[in-house]
């Protein structure tokens, strides 16, 4: 009798063990699928080398040039990006991003640095007058009368103190940028981007991406009285009108 009862709680205990075994297995393999098994990912477009990268405040590469490069093996959900240089001389740029499972997201930081190097123009250079006569004009585009960006992808335009955006490529729908409660003096692409704003607004020459997930990256120029601005595309000179001075500022 004292045999058997051995036996029984013996037995009992080897279900036991079985059965934990077995859910062990399941939950393992429940939790691997609820991961997607890391199969989600964000590429970076990065203007740059030297430009470190970090999801979720984990450091996860370091650009060696210009391009593209991928983050791989992440969770499907919500993941923050942030883009610093190595030296420190740029403003970081950052944005929370949602990935679906299976699936990739491409994000192309803006990195400018805190302090552009502007110079005075002086009266007796060549086209100081024209260019002085373009910085000071304030003639903002239109939604009939749109600037485009270089590509041609993207059409900006003021309206109600409003900047908005039409991706030329897409359903052609009009997109909310940023309200502004100053008077708005300038607006131009910054240049090689189709997706980065420049606005002259109050005393400052910002740039502010269309992009509106948070957070949208809004970065300063240049910092004076009350500027409007010019930009030559060609060769990517800003020319500032402030305080009775024409600045010149290469982007």
């Amino acid at each position: 009798m004292k045999n058997r009862h051995k036996r029984v709680i013996r037995e009992v205990i080897q279900i036991i063990v079985v059965l934990a075994i077995i859910f062990g297995a399941i939950y393992g393999i429940s939790s691997w699928y609820a991961k997607d098994n890391y199969t989600s990912s964000i590429t970076v477009i990065s203007p740059e080398s030297g430009i470190n990268i970090y999801v979720d405040n984990e450091l996860k590469a370091t650009t060696e040039g210009s391009g593209e490069i991928t983050i791989s093996n992440l969770d499907s959900g919500s993941h923050t990006i942030i883009t610093s240089d190595s030296e420190g001389s740029l403003i970081p740029w950052s944005k929370t991003v949602r990935v679906a499972k299976n699936a990739s997201v491409t994000v192309k930081p803006f990195l400018l640095p805190y302090s552009f190097d502007s110079a005075i123009v002086p009266k007796d250079r060549a086209g100081y007058w024209n260019d002085l006569s373009l910085a000071q004009k304030i003639n903002l585009p239109t939604e009939s009368m749109p600037i485009m960006s270089s590509d041609e992808k993207t059409s900006a335009w003021v309206e109600d103190s409003t900047v908005y955006v039409k991706d030329n490529t897409g359903d052609l729908t009009r997109k909310k940028v940023s309200y502004f409660e100053k008077e708005i003096k300038s607006v131009e692409f910054l240049p090689n981007r189709n997706d980065v704003i420049m606005v002259a607004v109050d005393n400052g020459v910002y740039a502010i991406e269309t992009d509106t997930n948070t957070p949208q990256n809004f970065q300063p120029i240049y910092i004076g009285i009350k500027p409007s601005f010019h930009l030559n595309r060609e060769t990517k000179e800003l020319f500032i009108a402030d305080n009775g001075n024409l600045l010149r500022i290469q982007l």
